[in-house]
């Protein structure tokens, strides 16, 4: 890579940020994406939209009160009328019509029908060379209307949609957790890039003085040519990796930008400040916390209700069924509108319907049979799924509790493989050992700073998994839910 470009990439990475930076340390940079990112501003239009699609499936159990008109209507035709004698004979008709009609109902969730109340008036205008007016008044009508031996729809529906808004409550919290998760992997690969321009600095210098030691040593016979090679080498090497790691800066501040929704012309840095949790995870909480609050749980709900709904309803088709209404009011017609209002007259309606299957070559049977053997297979697979689940919980719990351990020992690597470099580095110096001697501390130390890192994002990542399983926060002893 030619020096312009060297020169051109160190002003981007290190210049740059001086004139407008963002700074974050891990929970800050959660924080901030779960406020501004696009992925959290999705997630919360969808919450939104789940709530509302609550609040109209809870209305439905709420009284409703409509009003309907025609104002006006016209008619003009050639009409069969019956004539006073019994015949029919065809005459011009027209017509002017309009109606008024209020009317306030509410549904019975407990048996599934519902009742009403109502209020009319309509009036009538025969055109023509004698015109009439007839008004008809119904101030009060009321009624209720009844399945019979059906399915109650409206208890199941308020069911699931009760099922549904849980379901999308702690779905929107887990996709906020996936987020955390997304934005801690980014984090830490960020960091590491960040840690190893300042390690690759280092190594770029010190093999630059390596290399010169050994020009040195190669002048005045000490060392072989190869050696004095060898440090060239190990120069180039680190510039190389010094270059790359530049370009990786670049690529891993753009991802992290992206899910924080920081603008493309602002910087980010970032600085490792948390400490270490310091409890250890039960299994059994975990796994109860997740039964409480899981979407998957409530999912299985879901489809546990719908499987049995569909066997309901397939049996249901299966026998005899109707539907009753009944209504009572009072109703009055006359040419003049206030005297619609007198005299009201009795009115009644009783309707029921029903239905019943006489021969079907077993298609009902057929489609129980299928409701039914659906229920079986979805339960079988709810278990399987319930399984897996709860197998992933316990791994991560698992892992959980080990990478503490797996971290302390990967920062005492770490300390050792530095203190190791540095005592190889005097010992270079002072001629005691050979460049492939100090190379491999060298590398070792790079390695053992790469591993510390790598373990302490698995920790953290773990960390926000097992909150994301479980929707618990062991940390605080708090669940987790969508604000």
């Amino acid at each position: 890579m030619n020096k312009k470009y060297s020169l051109l990439l160190l002003i981007t990475v290190f210049v740059l940020p001086l004139l407008g930076q963002m700074r974050f340390n891990l929970k800050q940079a959660i924080t901030y994406g779960q406020e501004h990112s696009p992925s959290a501003r999705s997630i919360k239009a969808a919450y939104s939209s789940a709530e509302w699609n609550y609040v109209a499936s809870r209305s439905a159990l709420l009284p409703s009160l409509s009003l309907q008109g025609n104002v006006p209507g016209f008619v003009r035709s050639i009409s069969q009328i019956q004539q006073p004698n019994g015949d029919i004979s065809f005459r011009e008709q027209r017509l002017a019509s309009s109606s008024l009609s209020m009317m306030l109902s509410q549904n019975v969730t407990p048996t599934g029908g519902s009742i009403f109340m109502s209020s009319d008036l309509s009036r009538i205008d025969l055109l023509g060379t004698n015109p009439t007016t007839t008004w008809q008044a119904s101030p009060l009508q009321v009624g209720f209307t009844q399945p019979l031996f059906r399915v109650n729809n409206l208890r199941w529906d308020w069911k699931q949609a009760k099922l549904q808004y849980e379901f999308a409550k702690k779905q929107a919290t887990e996709s906020l957790e996936d987020l955390s998760i997304a934005i801690t992997t980014a984090f830490f690969d960020y960091y590491i890039v960040r840690k190893q321009m300042i390690n690759a600095e280092y190594n770029v210098a010190m093999n630059d003085t390596f290399y010169r030691i050994a020009e040195g040593r190669y002048s005045v016979g000490k060392i072989a040519e190869n050696e004095k090679l060898q440090a060239e080498l190990s120069l180039m090497n680190a510039q190389n990796m010094r270059d790359q790691i530049q370009i990786q800066i670049l690529t891993t501040e753009k991802r992290l930008k992206n899910l924080l929704g920081v603008p493309d012309n602002q910087r980010v840095d970032v600085d490792y400040e948390e400490s270490l949790p310091l409890y250890t995870v039960s299994l059994e909480k975990a796994l109860a916390e997740a039964r409480e609050n899981r979407s998957n749980y409530v999912g299985f709900k879901i489809q546990e209700t719908d499987a049995e709904l569909n066997v309901r309803r397939a049996m249901a088709n299966r026998r005899f069924n109707g539907d009753l209404t009944m209504s009572f009011g009072l109703t009055n017609t006359s040419a003049q509108f206030n005297d619609a209002y007198n005299n009201l007259q009795d009115a009644q309606r009783l309707t029921v319907g029903f239905s019943m299957p006489i021969l079907n070559f077993g298609r009902n049977k057929a489609a129980y049979m299928v409701a039914k053997n659906d229920k079986e297979s979805r339960m079988a697979q709810i278990e399987n799924n319930r399984n897996s689940l709860e197998l992933e919980i316990m791994n991560n719990v698992l892992q959980f509790n080990q990478l503490k351990q797996i971290l302390a020992i990967s920062a005492k690597s770490d300390t050792i493989a530095r203190q190791r470099y540095d005592i190889s580095t005097k010992r270079f110096v002072l001629g005691k050992i050979d460049l492939t001697n100090l190379t491999i501390a060298q590398n070792e130390k790079d390695q053992a700073l790469i591993n510390y890192i790598r373990n302490l994002q698995n920790f953290w990542v773990s960390y926000y998994q097992l909150r994301r399983l479980t929707l618990f926060d062991f940390e605080t002893g708090n669940k987790i839910l969508v604000q």
